[in-house]
């Protein structure tokens, strides 16, 4: 028995164009990479803010019809009526969670509006989103180095030319990480959100090894700035995701280790 002409051409062509989806393997993986490293940072401040409205409204709304289940709830309760108080606290319970959730997607949206604001300032002070990049890079190289110092002259023994030497680029660097935290902080939006969200920035950039000098009993505050310098480097990276979307994985894999060390 013999196939169709017809049928076998039909099948040809449904061969060519499985191996045409086949092809398209590469741009549907990068379709879900680009779409798991998305972030509301990604949105413009104007969809930033109109999802904060939208939040909002959408909280209020909740409450007042939360409110009116509680009038509900002791209504019931007054009059002995069982079935309908549960029903009623079930209500409460399911709409006070609906609240919470919507209260955490808040905070996230102010906080990714805060965030896409400064970045804006800046890069209208810094001529574009190119100045505020080289920034960046040169917040995290600085970042790398102190580090490096830091873990340097805990592990290996040193001389004291070499310490010095090592102390007086340290200062230098700090001064500048420290110019650079005062200058975020003026173009931020929130001067609290701020400092709340990035005062180990602050403390990480004062030079630890000037503490060492005015005395024994401030050793202990310069051995705590050398742990926030190290722990500073993961905001460090997350400052640097703005630009370099490849480091999401390694960002996550360290901010990973310091939570099982902590």
């Amino acid at each position: 028995m013999t196939v169709p002409e017809t049928i076998q051409y039909d099948a040809s062509k449904e061969h060519a164009r499985a191996k045409e989806l086949s092809s398209h393997r590469r741009r549907v993986a990068e379709i879900k990479q680009k779409a798991h490293h998305w972030r509301l940072t990604d949105c413009t401040v104007q969809t930033l803010a109109q999802m904060r409205h939208a939040r909002i409204e959408e909280m209020e709304t909740l409450e007042k019809v939360l409110y009116r289940a509680d009038k509900q709830f002791f209504n019931y309760m007054h009059k002995a009526l069982p079935l309908q108080t549960e029903k009623s606290l079930e209500q409460i319970d399911r709409l006070a969670i609906e609240w919470e959730t919507l209260n955490v997607h808040l905070q996230e949206v102010d906080e990714a509006l805060m965030e896409r604001q400064l970045r804006q300032r800046m890069e209208r002070y810094l001529g574009g989103p190119r100045g505020v990049s080289i920034l960046d890079f040169l917040v995290f190289a600085s970042i790398i180095v102190v580090v490096a110092f830091t873990i340097v002259s805990i592990v290996v023994p040193l001389d004291e030319v070499t310490i010095s030497r090592l102390n007086r680029i340290d200062t230098v660097i700090s001064i500048f990480l420290l110019s650079d935290f005062f200058f975020r902080l003026s173009l931020s939006p929130d001067k609290s959100w701020y400092i709340r969200n990035y005062w180990i920035d602050f403390f990480a950039s004062i030079p630890f090894h000037e503490f060492a000098r005015l005395g024994e009993q401030l050793v202990p505050i310069a051995r705590l700035a050398r742990l926030l310098r190290i722990l500073r480097l993961g905001r460090a990276l997350r400052v640097l995701m703005f630009t370099f979307r490849g480091l999401g994985k390694l960002l996550e894999t360290f901010q990973l280790g310091l939570l099982k060390r902590a």
